[in-house]
């Protein structure tokens, strides 16, 4: 539920983020951006790419968690004891495979958002997937993968290091 309701917040902000490194229209800051984007689209265009966002986490999750013990496992010499570099080593791993599967849906995510930009409009998710495959082929799909796993690496290897760090100090 929570994921739900902080995609509320998170999900329009990606959307004019994503708008502005587009550089596309010559928006004059974020505020022009945002009413810009209400104006001409719509507010539903700032949550063109919720259920997207939504959808994508279920994958990463059944993913990334297994890949991480996985890892964990194999990284760690000794089960009994406490390995901040194999936590380190598995999540940076597993988030960098997570993100890797999870491409396609973030490729399709970015065209959502910002298909009022490039006058491309896509009716959902399938849609734009469809389209992608078909326009692109698997090329499509694999746009901005290193930087999404390179993201989800660092972003993983120090947040579960962290994580088994503050469950040791716990107990």
């Amino acid at each position: 539920m929570s994921t739900v309701l902080s995609e509320c917040i998170h999900t329009p902000m990606d959307t004019i983020k994503q708008k502005r490194q587009l550089s596309l229209k010559a928006y004059t800051g974020t505020i022009d951006c945002i009413r810009t984007v209400i104006r001409t689209e719509g507010v539903r265009a700032l949550y063109a790419s919720y259920t997207t966002t939504l959808v994508m986490g279920l994958p990463f999750n059944i993913f990334y968690f297994p890949v991480y013990e996985i890892l964990r496992k194999l990284f760690k010499s000794d089960p009994h004891s406490h390995d901040p570099l194999a936590h380190v080593c598995a999540g940076g791993g597993a988030g960098a495979a997570a993100g890797a599967i999870t491409n396609p849906f973030d490729v399709a995510k970015t065209r959502l958002q910002t298909q009022g930009d490039v006058g491309k409009p896509y009716r959902g998710l399938i849609d734009a997937m469809i389209r992608i495959w078909k326009e692109e082929g698997p090329a499509g799909y694999a746009r901005g993968l290193l930087p999404r796993m390179l993201f989800y690496t660092c972003l993983l290897y120090t947040s579960d290091a962290a994580d088994e760090e503050d469950s040791v100090d716990l107990g």
